[in-house]
């Protein structure tokens, strides 16, 4: 099974709808939807961190259960690279890694140099999780130790902001139900 099948088995075996999801993630039912009829090419890495907060799931558990932590073949690790971004601050602090090794970075990860550049000076929010945890596995890092500093601002909503939104997609979707019947 591949990850798209793991997740939609995951999501559908937690018997939580999208709504329920959405009210407290953010992430947006129409992407829960097409997380769950497997209609996305990649699971970004912010997605996973709020679905594995809204599941009260550990890092690791939650990245074996979806994605198989031996898929991800890294050959070898690196220690070097820099970035702008909260990752590429952290590689930065933490690593002392200098542009140059932005190439060894990308070859130990087997994520393209391209892209590894371009995370390192764009906004983290377009990462994927098998991106991640390969830069992650790559540095040797413990899977789970750069989403805890990628996203340590990201937060699941309060059970009050979730039930006002999961009324009011319930109203929204009544009311759409009405004029639907009214034709």
């Amino acid at each position: 099974m591949d990850w798209k099948e793991n997740l939609k088995a995951y999501l559908d075996k937690s018997g939580k709808t999208d709504i329920e999801i959405h009210s407290f993630t953010n992430i947006p039912p129409s992407t829960l939807s097409k997380i769950r009829n497997k209609k996305t090419e990649k699971l970004s890495a912010r997605h996973f961190h709020l679905l594995k907060l809204f599941f009260g799931e550990k890092h690791l558990d939650f990245l074996n259960t979806i994605f198989d932590i031996n898929s991800f073949d890294i050959k070898e690790k690196v220690s070097d690279g820099i970035t702008r971004t909260s990752l590429g601050k952290m590689l930065h602090d933490n690593y002392h890694l200098e542009k140059l090794t932005l190439s060894s970075l990308a070859e130990a990860s087997e994520v393209k140099r391209e892209r590894v550049k371009y995370l390192n000076y764009n906004d983290d929010s377009s990462i994927s999780t098998e991106e991640l945890t390969k830069i992650e596995l790559a540095l040797g890092e413990k899977p789970g130790t750069l989403f805890k500093k990628v996203f340590k601002s990201v937060k699941l909503n309060s059970v009050s902001k979730a039930n006002k939104l999961v009324e009011e997609a319930r109203a929204y979707n009544a009311k759409s139900n009405d004029r639907r019947k009214t034709r």
